[in-house]
C-alpha cells in the first residue's frame, strides 16, 4: 500500500469516526419535537408512520432499537443513533466523492467535516428524522456513477438503480432527481447501452421500489392494527395509494395558488441560509469552486447546478406553502442535499486555491477550515441535553384524570411526544386519546369511526361527533377536550391544559388544586435555547393556557401580561396571536380580540382562521355587511374547514337580506356536513323565502328527527309552507 492510499484510508477512517463521535456527544437522548416521537414509534413497533409511510426508514429504525442496550426508555436514543450513523456515512461519501474531483485528501477531510458540521445537517444528526438517511442514499447515487463513469462496469449501474428505487421508500422527493441522473448517464453511454442491461436497470429500480410493498403487508398483519402505529387507520388499499402520495397533506400542487412574489421570498431565503450553514465566509469559496468547475467540466457543471436547483428552487416551486415563519422554519431540511452539493463546489475552490498558492500556507489555512462550523453551530446543535419534549409529553399525561378519554388532539408538537409515551414507554394505560381524525389513537374505537386522513380536514368536527355519541352509548362520561373549541358552545370547566363539562372528572385529580404554575413547573421554566421554532411555540402554548386559567379566574391584568409572554417567546409566530384572539373572543372581549388578530394576520396575511375570527366578532356584534367581506377571504383562502366558513359567510348573507346569494353557501355547508343542525334550520329558512318549498318542508322534517325537542317550533314552520303550497 502506497503512502497515498494509507493517508487516504486513515482520513477515511478520521472522517467517520470524527463526525460521528461529534453527533453521538451531542445527541439528544429522548425524543423531541416536530416528527421524532412519532417517526421513533413507528420503528419500535414497526409500524406505519406518516404520509409517505417512510418504510425504509422504519425498518432500518427498527434495527437499531434491538440494539442490546438500556431498556425500553433507550428506544429514542437508539433511533437517534441511527441518524447519527447516517450523517457519518453521508460524511465518508461526501469526502470520496471529492477525491474524485482531484482533492488533495486533508482538502476532501477539511471539506467533509464542514458538509458534516454544517447548520442543518448537523440539527437533523442528532435527532430521529428522515433526512440523514436521505442525504445519504442521494451522495451513494452520485459517487456509484462516478464509479460507473470511471470503470463502465455494468455492477455498478445495477447497484445505482436498485439504490434510486430503494431510495424513493425512504423520501418520495427523490423522484425529482431522477431526470438529472439519467441525463448524467446518458451523456455518458458510449457506445449505447444493451437493452438487456437497459431492461436489468428498470427491473432493480422496480425492485427497490417495491419496498413499499412493507405497507399493505403491515396494514394486513394481525398485529398491524392493534399494536403498532397504523397512522391513517390504513385498512383498504386505496388507502395505501393515499397514503403513498401525500394526498391529503396537499402540499405539492403544480397548479397552486401561492404567489410568484412568494415563492421569490423562499428563493432568497433559501440563498441566504446557504450563506448560514458552513460558518462566515465559507460560501464564497463555493462560488469559486462553480467557476473552476464551469471552465474544467461544463457538462458536469450543468448536471451539478441542475441537482443543486431541483433540492432547492424545484422544492420550492412545487411545494404549495405560503411565506410564513412556521414553513420557513419547516421547509429548512428540505435542502440538505443542495446544501451537501455546495460543498463539493467547496471542496473544488479550494483545491483551486491549494495548487495556485503555497501549498503550506494553504494547509495550514484549511485546518481551520471545518474548525469555523464546528465552533459557529456548536451551541445551536447540541442536543445531549435536551428533554423538553419529553417532559411535555409527561406533564400532559400527569395532569390527566384516572381513566379519562382525551378527546382531539390537534397539534403534532402535542399529539407525537404522546405517541411514544403511550406506544413505545406504555405510560399512562389508563388513559386513551383520540387524535383530530382517528390518525393514531382509534384502537378503542373501531373501523366503522375512523377513517383516513381526509383531504377537508374540516371532517373533523363530524369526526368527534360520531365519537361523542359512540362513548355515550359504551357509558363514558369522562371525556377531557383539548381545546375549549371543540365543545361547540357547550359550558366548559377549565382545568389545566384541559376542558371538561363534568365537575367530577377534577375530583379524580391527583392534585385537582394544584395551581397551573405548580402543574407545570418544569415545563414553564425550561431553559429553551430560542433556536426551535416549534419548542418556543409549545413553552408558548403552556403560558397562554396558564393566561387563560388567569383570565377564567377573574385575574385579567396577570393574565394578559401571560398572553405578552407568549407573544414575546415566538413574535414570529402567528398561531399565538390567533389563539389569544379565540380566546378572547370566547370571553366577549371583542376589541382586543380584533387586534390579536389583526397582529396575526400581519404574520401570516394568508391566516384564513384570522379572517374568520374577525369575521365571528362582527356577526357577534350584528355588523353583517361588515362580516361578509372576512368570512369572504376567509373562504378564499382556506385549504380546511370549509364547512364553517360556508355556513358563516351564509348565515351573514342571509342576516344581511341576500337571500339568493346565502342558500348555495348554506347548501354547500349542509353537503360537507349533513349533521349541521344550523345549516340545516337556516337553509330551510332561505328555501322558504326563496319559495322552495319542498325542500324547506324535507329539511324541516328531517330536522325534527334530529332534535325532536324544537318540535313545537318546526312543526309550526312546516304548518305554514303547508298552507303556501296549497
Amino acid at each position: 500500500m502506497s503512502k497515498g492510499e494509507l493517508r487516504r484510508n486513515l482520513f477515511q477512517g478520521v472522517v467517520f469516526l470524527g463526525s460521528f463521535l461529534v453527533y453521538l456527544y451531542t445527541l439528544s437522548p429522548t425524543i423531541t419535537l416536530e416528527d421524532s416521537g412519532e417517526l421513533i414509534t413507528a420503528a419500535h413497533t414497526m409500524g406505519i408512520a406518516h404520509p409517505s409511510g417512510y418504510p425504509l426508514y422504519v425498518f432500518l429504525g427498527k434495527l437499531f432499537t434491538l440494539l442490546p442496550m438500556g431498556d425500553i426508555s433507550w428506544t429514542a436514543w437508539k433511533v437517534n443513533l441511527m441518524s447519527a450513523f447516517f450523517a457519518a456515512l453521508s460524511c465518508l461519501v461526501l469526502y470520496h466523492i471529492l477525491l474524485k474531483h482531484a482533492c488533495h485528501p486533508w482538502i476532501a477531510l477539511c471539506g467533509a467535516f464542514v458538509g458534516g458540521f454544517s447548520k442543518i445537517v448537523w440539527s437533523q444528526s442528532v435527532i430521529a428524522e428522515v433526512y440523514t438517511l436521505h442525504a445519504f442514499l442521494f451522495l451513494t447515487l452520485m459517487y456509484l456513477l462516478y464509479v460507473w463513469e470511471e470503470t463502465r462496469k455494468d455492477k455498478f449501474l445495477f447497484m445505482f438503480s436498485g439504490l434510486l428505487g430503494l431510495s424513493l421508500t425512504n423520501h418520495t422527493v427523490m423522484i425529482l432527481y431522477i431526470p438529472l441522473f439519467c441525463l448524467w448517464m446518458g451523456l455518458n453511454l458510449t457506445p449505447p447501452i444493451q437493452k438487456i442491461t437497459l431492461l436489468k436497470c428498470v427491473g432493480l429500480f422496480v425492485l427497490g421500489v417495491s419496498f413499499y410493498i412493507y405497507i399493505p403487508l403491515r396494514m394486513l398483519a394481525p398485529k398491524g392494527l392493534n399494536e403498532s402505529l397504523n397512522f391513517g387507520n390504513l385498512h383498504a388499499f386505496k388507502d395505501v395509494f393515499f397514503h403513498i402520495s401525500r394526498a391529503q397533506y396537499q402540499t405539492l400542487d403544480f397548479a397552486s395558488s401561492i404567489s410568484l412574489q412568494e415563492r421569490f421570498l423562499f428563493v432568497l431565503h433559501f440563498f441566504k441560509s446557504l450563506t448560514e450553514q458552513y460558518g462566515p465566509g465559507i460560501w464564497v469559496l463555493g462560488i469559486l469552486g462553480l467557476l473552476v468547475l464551469f471552465k474544467k467540466n461544463v457538462k458536469l457543471f450543468l448536471i451539478y447546478v441542475g441537482l443543486f436547483l431541483l433540492g432547492s428552487l424545484g422544492l420550492i416551486f412545487i411545494r404549495n406553502f405560503h411565506y410564513v415563519p412556521e414553513n420557513v422554519f419547516i421547509t429548512r431540511v428540505y435542502y440538505i442535499n443542495s446544501y451537501f452539493i455546495f460543498v463539493i463546489f467547496i471542496g473544488i475552490g479550494c483545491q483551486f486555491l491549494y495548487q495556485k498558492f503555497s501549498a503550506k500556507i494553504w494547509r495550514f489555512t484549511l485546518s481551520f477550515l471545518f474548525v469555523i462550523p464546528f465552533f459557529y453551530h456548536f451551541s445551536t446543535n447540541n442536543q445531549r441535553n435536551n428533554t423538553f419534549s419529553y417532559l411535555h409529553g409527561k406533564a400532559i399525561l400527569s395532569s390527566l384524570p384516572p381513566s379519562s378519554f382525551l378527546l382531539h388532539i390537534s397539534s403534532d408538537d402535542f399529539l407525537f411526544p404522546l405517541t411514544y409515551l403511550k406506544m413505545v414507554e406504555k405510560e399512562r394505560p389508563d388513559i386513551t386519546g383520540v387524535d383530530a381524525y382517528g390518525a393514531i389513537f382509534r384502537t378503542a374505537l373501531g373501523h366503522e369511526l375512523c377513517r383516513p386522513c381526509p383531504k377537508d380536514m374540516g371532517q373533523a368536527r363530524q369526526f368527534q361527533k360520531r365519537v361523542e355519541i359512540f362513548l355515550k352509548e359504551q357509558g363514558v362520561e369522562n371525556i377531557i377536550y383539548f381545546e375549549p373549541e371543540n365543545l361547540d358552545g357547550k359550558k366548559f370547566i377549565n382545568f389545566g391544559l384541559f376542558y371538561t363539562q363534568k365537575e367530577g372528572s377534577l375530583t379524580q385529580l391527583s392534585h385537582p388544586f394544584l395551581p397551573f404554575e405548580k402543574q407545570y413547573e418544569k415545563i414553564l421554566n425550561y431553559p429553551l435555547s430560542g433556536n426551535h421554532f416549534f419548542e418556543n411555540r409549545v413553552l408558548a402554548a403552556y403560558v397562554l393556557r396558564y393566561g387563560e386559567t388567569l383570565y377564567l379566574q377573574g385575574n385579567s391584568p396577570k393574565a394578559l401580561e401571560q398572553f405578552e409572554r407568549a407573544a414575546s417567546l415566538n413574535p414570529t409566530d402567528h398561531e399565538i396571536y390567533y389563539t389569544i384572539g379565540r380566546f378572547l373572543t370566547s370571553q366577549h372581549q371583542y376589541s382586543m380580540a380584533s387586534t390579536y388578530f389583526s397582529r396575526a394576520l400581519s404574520l401570516h396575511p394568508y391566516l384564513a382562521e384570522a379572517y374568520n375570527g374577525l369575521g365571528a366578532i362582527a356577526l357577534k356584534e350584528k355588523k353583517y355587511e361588515q362580516a361578509i367581506p372576512y368570512f369572504k377571504k376567509a373562504l378564499e383562502l382556506a385549504i380546511y374547514n370549509k364547512e364553517v366558513l360556508h355556513f358563516n359567510l351564509g348565515y351573514s348573507l342571509l342576516k344581511n337580506g341576500d337571500i339568493p346569494l346565502s342558500y348555495p353557501h348554506l347548501k354547500l355547508a349542509l353537503k360537507l356536513n349533513p349533521e349541521n343542525y344550523f345549516a340545516a334550520y337556516h337553509l330551510a329558512q332561505a328555501s322558504i323565502q326563496l319559495e322552495y318549498y319542498k325542500e324547506a318542508q324535507a329539511l324541516l322534517e328531517n330536522l325534527l328527527k334530529q332534535v325532536p325537542q324544537q318540535s313545537a317550533h318546526l312543526q309550526k314552520l312546516i304548518s305554514n309552507i303547508k298552507k303556501k303550497t296549497r
